[in-house]
């Protein structure tokens, strides 16, 4: 992963804090950690659409796997009450099946 690369909060919709926290290069993380601050983001998105009134509690936001596109994650609880990664299912992007919980697959 280059060291130069950062994510930025391009909308603005994002709080402050959790700006300043993405803002912070990722160089140093490995493959797992990067997955993690992913799919801590993905349940931040949902929380902050939920509470701006863009999704009800059927409302779904999904990001592709950022190592392998043939994947992506999302999540089949309510977005108002996701609170971790084992709330969010891993997806194959051509058939839509569920492949395993993150749960699962960030501790293997």
């Amino acid at each position: 992963m280059s060291a130069s690369r950062t994510l930025q909060d391009p909308y603005g919709t994002l709080s402050k804090t959790f700006v300043e926290f993405c803002s912070v290069t990722i160089a140093a993380m490995g493959q797992d950690d990067e997955l993690r601050l992913h799919l801590a983001k993905l349940i931040d998105a949902l929380h902050i659409l939920h509470h701006k009134g863009v999704l009800d509690f059927s409302g779904t936001v999904s990001i592709r796997h950022p190592f392998n596109g043939n994947y992506f994650f999302t999540s089949i609880t309510p977005s108002n009450v996701i609170s971790s990664t084992s709330d969010l299912l891993m997806f194959n992007v051509n058939d839509g099946t569920a492949i395993r919980t993150t749960e699962s697959m960030l501790n293997d």
